[in-house]
């Protein structure tokens, strides 16, 4: 059986339940331990994340990530290929 990819979800889904349902039933979703922008860059270069190649972010999530910028993409795992956002 091959491995599923592995979805960083970031933030609380509001609405689309099923449709992060389905996504479930072909990737793993992993969601950060992390609450502020420092501790979540931390998790990320501990390797806790490694494997990752999406991310998915809500609006709330920044409270977490903070905005996208170049230290925020350097601590990110390798592995990250795309960044969505329901906007």
């Amino acid at each position: 059986m091959a491995t599923k990819p592995k979805v960083l979800l970031l933030g609380k889904i509001e609405h689309a339940h099923d449709a992060w349902s389905a996504i479930a039933d072909m990737a793993q979703v992993v969601e950060p331990q992390a609450a502020d922008r420092e501790a979540f860059m931390a998790e990320c270069r501990s390797g806790a994340l490694d494997g990752v190649a999406v991310a998915y972010r809500t609006f709330a999530s920044v409270a977490v990530t903070g905005r996208i910028d170049g230290p925020l993409l350097d601590a990110m795992p390798s592995s990250l290929k795309f960044i969505c956002h329901n906007a």
